[in-house]
């Protein structure tokens, strides 16, 4: 067995070490210097192991012993420079470095990124491909020409490189010319072109990738994944290009690339989502019998794939991602729930309310309004599930606590109710019979599990704690405001009166009874034993009754009070003919800042500079601050302070 230090003197730093200085040089963004003679030499070096036909194993095996680490941290320094990507423009490279991989591990590599040396290595196969590509598609010297024109860092350029490699790859997935670039099959009106790889020759890295899958998502979820797509795009036409073989065992490595085209889509840059999502459905469909293995993961990779699917999904995420989607990609991760994990679960719980609102305001509902309630129906039993996993894999009862405790706070924040209101309009009647209907409609699932959580999680939590904590919505009339739009408004999709009747009848029980799961029964009780009418004319429940000295009121007179905070400020804004709230408040006095002060000196001039200012506070008070106002009777008064108390 090797030493130690004769594995690091081969094969660099292990995974932790280097990655840490990779993620340290990735963020100071320090200048590199290129060393043009030396960078074309180790490439050459490294091409050498295809170019030479009919060598004996032991001389490749010689070739790949003498391209040591310093040749490779050479060559992924050329490829900062733009002037320098045509070295990497060799189909031989992609192929020597595929090779290199496979003598690296047969030599004594633990595993493709176990250690710095299979990582450049990758780095430079990526490179490659990708370069290739843009070559093949549009010239590679225009992308160099549009690189080279803007001044940038290092990180900078290879972002720039990754999104021209998006863009080819998107024009051969639109135009179905994959196989034809790559030189895989006969060109329709062009040239032939060499294959750039062998479809043999990707099988190798194919299987080496998916041995180190937990590697690959933890690599590239600190390190910038640029160029990546292009080489997991080489493995999706390899796949799909062995579908014809029957002796092919083509569902095992769909699944292998199934696997790894799933996690790297919990990191895959913006640019990139559109390749992923085309090569993942692909496959998905391909796919007849595969099952995931999560028994043989450790609780490191369990965690670095839940915070994966929490950066990818949670509330910073803008991706351009459908629903169908990302309850594909849910089903994928949350069985990689361990004990361990309890405290991401409120993360967790928050992505999925997150995603679930965005799909709300998309409205564009692949599958129409069922369709769409179907999938929110699905991601409300994933969200029970979560319960059932902190229920079954609870380690102590502080960790239990603290993960429930969080997954209420995030029902609060994320406004979980007002969600489960909004899709309650677009039910369809009828909704009774739940779950004994054998096939029930896409509401009547919708009912039945948005029911089944609630239950669940108030079986889980102490009574007190969930009155508490949802006490705000009914005191503050959102219930009863809810109920009132229903009777207002009614349903647009019902038809005739009785239906109209019966359905908001079970909207109402339905709503009535998720307030009783939490808790709300004596809040709602105390509410209606005692009336309270807001006080802002136009409000949308007026007669509604709340609480004796309801909580929101005004903090200047403390006379008028108002069943929500939306009320309060838009009686305090709107005039409605009879004076707004701010212009009637006996506790308000306008007071003038120093930069409405400025404002009036430069939009008065310098006439008004030396006049006396003792009398401009009672204009602005009988205007309220409107300049278009206060302005004309200043300059009529030819009254503009020189200087105003604050």
């Amino acid at each position: 067995m090797p030493r130690i230090h004769q594995v690091k003197a081969r094969w660099g730093l292990p995974l932790d070490q280097y990655l840490a200085g990779f993620v340290q040089s990735q963020s100071v963004g320090h200048n590199i210097s290129y060393l043009t003679h030396e960078g074309q030499n180790a490439i050459t070096k490294i091409c050498s192991l295809v170019d030479k036909v009919g060598d004996l194993k032991k001389t490749e095996s010689a070739i790949a012993k003498s391209i040591i680490l310093s040749d490779l941290h050479t060559v992924v320094k050329l490829a900062a420079s733009p002037p320098h990507l045509h070295y990497f423009l060799r189909p031989p490279l992609i192929s020597a470095c595929i090779k290199l991989l496979a003598l690296s591990i047969q030599s004594g590599l633990p595993s493709l990124f176990s250690h710095e040396y299979g990582f450049l290595t990758f780095r430079i196969l990526t490179i490659s491909v990708g370069v290739c590509i843009v070559d093949r598609t549009y010239g590679l010297g225009d992308a160099i020409e549009s690189l080279t024109s803007e001044s940038g860092s290092e990180a900078e350029h290879s972002q720039a490189l990754s999104i021209h490699i998006s863009r080819s790859l998107n024009i051969h997935i639109k135009d179905q010319t994959c196989d034809q670039m790559l030189g895989w099959m006969e060109p329709t009106a062009h040239t032939a072109v060499i294959p750039l790889v062998l479809p043999s020759e990707v099988a190798p890295a194919l299987d080496l990738l998916f041995e180190d899958r937990k590697c690959f998502l933890k690599v590239f979820m600190h390190l910038s994944p640029v160029y990546v797509q292009g080489v997991l795009f080489l493995f999706w036409r390899y796949v799909v290009s062995q579908r014809s073989l029957s002796d092919h065992p083509s569902d095992l490595i769909a699944g292998s690339l199934y696997e790894i085209l799933w996690r790297y889509f919990l990191i895959a840059p913006m640019d990139q989502l559109s390749v992923q999502i085309a090569a993942y459905h692909d496959i998905h469909g391909m796919l007849k019998a595969w099952s995931r293995g999560t028994e043989d993961h450790t609780l490191e990779d369990s965690r670095v794939l839940i915070q994966a699917f929490i950066q990818r999904f949670g509330l910073l995420d803008h991706s351009p991602i459908d629903i169908k989607t990302f309850i594909n990609v849910q089903i994928l991760v949350f069985p990689f729930l361990k004990p361990g994990c309890e405290d991401l679960a409120p993360l967790i719980f928050e992505a999925v309310v997150h995603q679930a609102w965005v799909a709300l305001r998309d409205t564009s509902w692949n599958g129409g309004k069922d369709g769409f309630i179907s999938d929110i129906t699905t991601m409300f039993d994933h969200l029970s599930r979560l319960l059932d996993y902190l229920s079954a894999t609870a380690r102590t009862l502080r960790v239990t606590s603290e993960a429930l405790t969080g997954i209420v706070n995030v029902m609060i924040q994320s406004d979980l109710l007002d969600f489960i209101q909004a899709m309650l309009f677009l039910l369809d009647p009828p909704l009774g019979k739940w779950l004994r209907e054998p096939n029930p409609n896409p509401s009547s699932r919708f009912s039945a599990t948005v029911t089944a959580f609630t239950i669940r999680l108030s079986r889980m939590i102490p009574k007190r704690t969930m009155a508490n904590a949802f006490h705000d919505y009914t005191r503050n009339q959102h219930w009863y405001k809810f109920q009132h739009h229903m009777v207002c408004f009614g349903d647009p999709s019902t038809v005739d009166s009785k239906d109209r009747y019966i359905h908001h009848g079970q909207i109402e029980d339905f709503w009535l009874g998720i307030a009783l799961t939490f808790c709300q029964g004596d809040s709602i009780n105390f509410s209606l034993d005692h009336p309270f009418r807001c006080n802002y004319r136009r409000c949308g429940a007026p007669g509604q009754r709340g609480e004796i000295g309801p909580r929101f009121s005004c903090s200047r007179c403390s006379e008028i009070a108002y069943c929500n905070p939306r009320c309060q400020a838009l009686d305090w804004s709107f005039d409605f003919g009879i004076g707004s709230h701010r212009q009637l408040c006996r506790g308000y006095v306008k007071q003038i800042t120093m930069e409405e002060v400025r404002m009036h000196e430069i939009l008065a001039g310098e006439k008004f500079k030396n006049l006396d200012g003792n009398y401009i506070q009672p204009v602005f008070d009988k205007h309220d601050g409107d300049l278009s106002k206060v302005i004309p009777e200043l300059e009529k008064l030819a009254l503009l302070p020189r200087h105003i108390p604050v």
